[in-house]
């Protein structure tokens, strides 16, 4: 199973060694989505925004979100602000409208939801990645307002994450 060693390799700030698991997890699998977003990271530590950018558009064509956050540090440090908010904004977490099914049950028409709305997981804390960096991003501008807006929205759909 890949990317334990990984991210071991890379909060050890051995980037060599992650990226040649790394090459060697795309190898096996090229849809595995966390090898290009963590290559795209280590990337982005080395200052090689090409291949940053190129790893975090493979990750968004295989549908991972986390893309979004690496192409908004890519702009950032080409100093396109613009560009970065954007990617931020797009790059939060996945919320779904929980809807019922309907179904026929003893000869009346009701819905059955298959998981409580109560029950239902919210976004994991790694689906915040883009708006923290949008947060840091307004909070660099002294954009306060909006700083507290992405707060608030984080805070919506998950009342203890733990903010900057």
């Amino acid at each position: 199973f890949y990317c334990d060693a990984e991210n071991a390799y890379y909060m050890e700030d051995n980037f060599q060694a992650a990226l040649a698991d790394l090459s060697r997890a795309i190898e096996a699998d090229r849809t595995f989505l966390n090898s290009y977003v963590l290559r795209a990271k280590i990337y982005l530590e080395q200052g090689d925004l090409v291949a940053a950018e190129h790893h975090g558009r493979a990750a968004l064509f295989l549908q991972d979100a986390h893309g979004y956050a690496i192409l908004g540090r890519v702009a950032e440090q080409h100093g396109d602000l613009v560009t970065a908010e954007k990617m931020y904004l797009q790059g939060g977490p996945q919320v779904f409208q929980s809807f019922a099914w309907e179904m026929s049950l003893y000869g009346r028409r009701g819905d059955f939801t298959v998981l409580s709305l109560f029950d239902t997981p919210g976004p994991g804390t790694s689906e915040f990645t883009a708006w923290i960096a949008l947060l840091n991003l307004y909070e660099l501008q002294g954009r306060t307002a909006d700083a507290q807006a992405v707060r608030d929205a984080i805070l919506r759909l998950d009342a203890y994450y733990p903010l900057p």
